[in-house]
């Protein structure tokens, strides 16, 4: 079980129920990770100048597999075919964690423009016959999610 998250005018934040952290016994919020946060680029010369930090979470350093996506790299980028899709595999890879660790057998993303300045990231996760975390999915409560920043709104579609 997770401490839920939540989106608020200023990003993503701590989700309160009657005075106190709610938490989150689903999907939801490991996804919202995934997705929403910065994982460190490997290689600074990837950067757009003025940027010159490479973000990421400090114990990346110290274990297999990194956390966050580079979903951030895009903030800035002009919406072209190849922006987007770089944007459906960076979300494919945020997420990949899901399919490696059997807690479903497969996952879709698909991405789209929805206007000169935004795109629509349509996220499936199928569970199929995938055997571990029966508790999460039975925690999910809602089948459709949607997230929104200035740049992406993820619809998130378990079943």
């Amino acid at each position: 079980m997770d401490i839920s998250l939540r989106f608020t005018d200023r990003g993503i934040d701590f989700a309160i129920e009657n005075g106190d952290l709610a938490m989150d016994a689903g999907l939801r919020t490991p996804i919202l990770v995934s997705l929403f946060s910065d994982a460190r680029i490997e290689d600074s010369a990837d950067l757009e100048y003025p940027e010159t930090d490479p973000r990421g979470w400090w114990a990346d350093d110290f274990q297999d597999s990194r956390m966050g996506s580079r979903l951030w790299l895009y903030e800035r980028a002009k919406i072209t075919p190849a922006v987007v899709a770089d944007i459906r595999d960076t979300g494919e890879a945020a997420l990949e964690w899901i399919l490696r660790d059997g807690f479903a057998a497969d996952i879709t993303v698909d991405v789209q423009r929805l206007n000169r300045d935004s795109l629509l990231m349509r996220v499936e996760i199928d569970r199929g016959d995938a055997s571990r975390g029966a508790d999460l999915w039975e925690a999910m409560s809602d089948r459709l999610l949607t997230f929104e920043t200035p740049l992406l709104q993820v619809q998130l579609l378990t079943r």
